[in-house]
Protein backbone atom coordinates (compact mmCIF):
# COMPACT_ATOMS: atom_id res chain seq x y z
CA UNK A 1 0.00 0.00 0.00
CA UNK A 2 2.68 2.72 0.13
CA UNK A 3 2.61 5.90 1.81
CA UNK A 4 -0.77 5.46 1.78
CA UNK A 5 -1.18 3.04 4.86
CA UNK A 6 -0.23 5.64 7.25
CA UNK A 7 -2.79 7.49 6.38
CA UNK A 8 -6.39 6.23 8.01
CA UNK A 9 -10.01 7.77 7.90
CA UNK A 10 -12.61 6.37 9.72
CA UNK A 11 -15.71 6.65 8.77
CA UNK A 12 -18.87 6.79 11.55
CA UNK A 13 -21.64 4.90 11.27
CA UNK A 14 -25.48 5.70 11.32
CA UNK A 15 -26.34 8.53 14.35
CA UNK A 16 -23.07 9.01 15.35
CA UNK A 17 -19.96 11.16 14.70
CA UNK A 18 -16.23 11.02 13.80
CA UNK A 19 -15.90 11.25 18.06
CA UNK A 20 -17.02 7.75 18.08
CA UNK A 21 -13.70 6.82 16.90
CA UNK A 22 -11.67 7.75 19.67
CA UNK A 23 -10.11 5.03 21.43
CA UNK A 24 -9.31 3.55 18.01
CA UNK A 25 -7.86 7.20 16.55
CA UNK A 26 -5.74 8.34 19.83
CA UNK A 27 -3.63 5.14 19.86
CA UNK A 28 -3.19 5.31 15.76
CA UNK A 29 -1.78 8.78 16.15
CA UNK A 30 0.60 7.76 18.74
CA UNK A 31 2.08 5.19 16.60
CA UNK A 32 2.75 7.60 13.84
CA UNK A 33 -0.66 7.22 11.54
CA UNK A 34 -1.88 10.46 10.30
CA UNK A 35 -5.72 9.90 10.79
CA UNK A 36 -8.93 11.48 9.89
CA UNK A 37 -12.37 10.74 11.34
CA UNK A 38 -14.61 12.87 9.58
CA UNK A 39 -18.33 14.27 10.25
CA UNK A 40 -21.03 12.93 7.69
CA UNK A 41 -23.22 15.74 6.56
CA UNK A 42 -25.78 16.19 9.70
CA UNK A 43 -24.07 14.21 11.63
CA UNK A 44 -21.80 14.55 14.77
CA UNK A 45 -20.46 18.68 14.79
CA UNK A 46 -21.53 19.02 11.62
CA UNK A 47 -23.89 22.19 11.22
CA UNK A 48 -26.08 21.18 7.99
CA UNK A 49 -29.45 20.70 9.35
CA UNK A 50 -30.85 16.68 7.46
CA UNK A 51 -33.45 19.12 5.19
CA UNK A 52 -30.30 20.09 3.44
CA UNK A 53 -28.84 16.11 3.36
CA UNK A 54 -31.64 14.86 0.72
CA UNK A 55 -29.19 12.41 -0.88
CA UNK A 56 -26.76 9.55 0.03
CA UNK A 57 -23.67 11.52 -2.02
CA UNK A 58 -24.77 14.76 -0.32
CA UNK A 59 -24.68 12.44 3.35
CA UNK A 60 -21.69 11.64 2.17
CA UNK A 61 -20.38 14.96 0.61
CA UNK A 62 -17.38 15.57 3.73
CA UNK A 63 -15.70 12.51 2.68
CA UNK A 64 -15.53 12.63 -0.86
CA UNK A 65 -14.34 16.90 -0.16
CA UNK A 66 -11.66 15.28 1.82
CA UNK A 67 -10.61 12.53 -0.52
CA UNK A 68 -10.69 15.28 -3.72
CA UNK A 69 -8.39 17.37 -1.49
CA UNK A 70 -5.91 14.89 -1.40
CA UNK A 71 -2.48 16.04 -3.73
CA UNK A 72 -1.70 13.85 -6.49
CA UNK A 73 0.02 10.30 -5.77
CA UNK A 74 -1.73 10.25 -1.68
CA UNK A 75 -3.39 7.49 -0.66
CA UNK A 76 -5.35 6.51 2.06
CA UNK A 77 -6.76 3.36 4.08
CA UNK A 78 -11.04 3.94 4.47
CA UNK A 79 -12.35 2.12 7.09
CA UNK A 80 -15.98 1.89 7.48
CA UNK A 81 -18.49 0.70 10.13
CA UNK A 82 -21.69 -0.17 10.43
CA UNK A 83 -23.91 2.07 7.70
CA UNK A 84 -20.47 3.65 7.09
CA UNK A 85 -19.25 0.87 4.96
CA UNK A 86 -21.74 2.41 2.29
CA UNK A 87 -19.97 5.73 2.67
CA UNK A 88 -16.45 3.74 2.33
CA UNK A 89 -18.18 1.78 -1.19
CA UNK A 90 -19.34 4.80 -2.60
CA UNK A 91 -15.97 7.11 -1.89
CA UNK A 92 -13.84 4.34 -3.17
CA UNK A 93 -15.56 3.71 -6.59
CA UNK A 94 -15.51 7.93 -6.58
CA UNK A 95 -11.74 8.11 -5.95
CA UNK A 96 -9.94 4.73 -6.81
CA UNK A 97 -6.79 6.67 -7.82
CA UNK A 98 -6.93 8.15 -3.88
CA UNK A 99 -8.17 4.84 -2.12
CA UNK A 100 -5.11 2.21 -0.87
CA UNK A 101 -7.55 0.15 0.49
CA UNK A 102 -10.83 -0.13 1.88
CA UNK A 103 -11.85 -2.05 5.42
CA UNK A 104 -15.39 -2.93 6.27
CA UNK A 105 -15.48 -3.41 9.87
CA UNK A 106 -18.42 -5.00 11.01
CA UNK A 107 -20.33 -3.16 8.26
CA UNK A 108 -22.92 -3.03 5.48
CA UNK A 109 -20.84 -3.57 1.92
CA UNK A 110 -22.53 -3.54 -1.28
CA UNK A 111 -21.58 -5.26 -4.24
CA UNK A 112 -20.79 -4.40 -7.87
CA UNK A 113 -24.06 -6.17 -8.91
CA UNK A 114 -27.02 -5.57 -6.54
CA UNK A 115 -28.43 -1.44 -5.96
CA UNK A 116 -26.23 -0.07 -3.44
CA UNK A 117 -28.79 -0.20 -0.65
CA UNK A 118 -29.53 -3.89 -1.06
CA UNK A 119 -27.38 -4.76 1.71
CA UNK A 120 -29.86 -2.20 3.83
CA UNK A 121 -33.11 -3.92 2.34
CA UNK A 122 -31.46 -7.20 3.59
CA UNK A 123 -30.95 -6.54 7.04
CA UNK A 124 -34.23 -4.76 7.71
CA UNK A 125 -36.19 -7.77 6.14
CA UNK A 126 -34.13 -9.93 8.48
CA UNK A 127 -35.30 -8.60 11.60
CA UNK A 128 -31.99 -8.58 13.14
CA UNK A 129 -32.23 -5.78 15.25
CA UNK A 130 -34.79 -4.90 17.69
CA UNK A 131 -34.96 -1.09 17.47
CA UNK A 132 -36.27 0.04 20.74
CA UNK A 133 -36.46 3.67 21.63
CA UNK A 134 -35.08 4.31 18.42
CA UNK A 135 -37.39 7.56 16.81
CA UNK A 136 -37.97 7.87 13.39
CA UNK A 137 -39.59 11.62 12.28
CA UNK A 138 -40.85 12.57 8.70
CA UNK A 139 -39.54 16.06 8.25
CA UNK A 140 -42.42 16.67 6.00
CA UNK A 141 -46.28 15.91 5.06
CA UNK A 142 -45.51 15.19 1.58
CA UNK A 143 -42.66 12.46 2.43
CA UNK A 144 -39.78 14.02 -0.09
CA UNK A 145 -37.42 14.60 2.52
CA UNK A 146 -35.22 12.07 4.19
CA UNK A 147 -36.43 10.61 7.39
CA UNK A 148 -35.06 11.69 10.68
CA UNK A 149 -33.48 8.77 12.74
CA UNK A 150 -32.38 8.89 16.65
CA UNK A 151 -30.71 6.28 18.45
CA UNK A 152 -32.49 6.61 22.01
CA UNK A 153 -30.57 5.92 25.07
CA UNK A 154 -32.04 2.40 25.80
CA UNK A 155 -31.01 0.67 21.99
CA UNK A 156 -27.60 2.55 22.78
CA UNK A 157 -27.23 1.25 26.17
CA UNK A 158 -28.14 -2.45 25.26
CA UNK A 159 -27.44 -3.24 21.82
CA UNK A 160 -24.51 -0.86 21.11
CA UNK A 161 -22.71 0.50 23.90
CA UNK A 162 -23.00 -2.72 26.40
CA UNK A 163 -19.47 -3.07 26.98
CA UNK A 164 -18.74 0.39 28.20
CA UNK A 165 -19.38 1.94 31.88
CA UNK A 166 -22.78 3.80 32.01
CA UNK A 167 -20.84 6.56 32.38
CA UNK A 168 -19.01 6.49 28.61
CA UNK A 169 -22.64 5.41 27.58
CA UNK A 170 -24.30 8.17 28.87
CA UNK A 171 -21.41 10.37 27.41
CA UNK A 172 -21.53 9.07 23.89
CA UNK A 173 -25.43 9.25 23.91
CA UNK A 174 -25.22 12.68 24.30
CA UNK A 175 -21.91 13.81 23.02
CA UNK A 176 -23.34 15.35 19.72
CA UNK A 177 -27.06 17.36 20.24
CA UNK A 178 -28.54 18.59 17.17
CA UNK A 179 -30.71 21.49 17.33
CA UNK A 180 -33.71 20.80 19.30
CA UNK A 181 -33.31 17.27 19.84
CA UNK A 182 -30.98 17.10 23.24
CA UNK A 183 -29.99 13.83 22.01
CA UNK A 184 -27.53 11.90 19.66
CA UNK A 185 -27.45 13.06 16.13
CA UNK A 186 -30.15 12.49 13.42
CA UNK A 187 -28.34 10.42 10.56
CA UNK A 188 -29.53 9.52 7.14
CA UNK A 189 -29.83 6.13 7.83
CA UNK A 190 -33.68 6.33 6.11
CA UNK A 191 -32.17 8.68 3.22
CA UNK A 192 -30.09 5.79 2.38
CA UNK A 193 -32.96 3.85 1.28
CA UNK A 194 -35.61 6.40 0.67
CA UNK A 195 -33.67 9.30 -1.48
CA UNK A 196 -32.62 9.92 -4.74
CA UNK A 197 -29.85 8.22 -6.63
CA UNK A 198 -25.94 9.63 -5.32
CA UNK A 199 -25.25 9.65 -9.16
CA UNK A 200 -27.81 12.32 -9.51
CA UNK A 201 -30.79 10.41 -10.89
CA UNK A 202 -34.47 11.38 -9.69
CA UNK A 203 -35.19 7.77 -9.49
CA UNK A 204 -34.95 5.70 -5.55
CA UNK A 205 -31.27 4.69 -6.02
CA UNK A 206 -32.23 1.67 -3.82
CA UNK A 207 -34.63 0.22 -6.06
CA UNK A 208 -33.34 1.41 -9.56
CA UNK A 209 -29.90 2.48 -9.35
CA UNK A 210 -27.21 -0.48 -10.64
CA UNK A 211 -23.26 -0.14 -8.42
CA UNK A 212 -22.09 0.20 -11.70
CA UNK A 213 -23.16 2.08 -15.46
Amino acid sequence: MGSGSKHIVLVHGACLGGWSWFKVATPLRAAGYRVDTPDLAASGVDPRPLREVPTFRDYTAPLLDLLAALPDGDRVVLVGHSLGGVNVALAAEMFPDKVAAAVFLCAFMPDCAAPPSHVLEKFVEGKWLDWMDTELKPQDDEGKLPTSMMFGPKILREKFFQLCSPERTWSSSSRSPRRGTGRCARCTWCAARTTPSWRGSSAGWWRTTPWRR
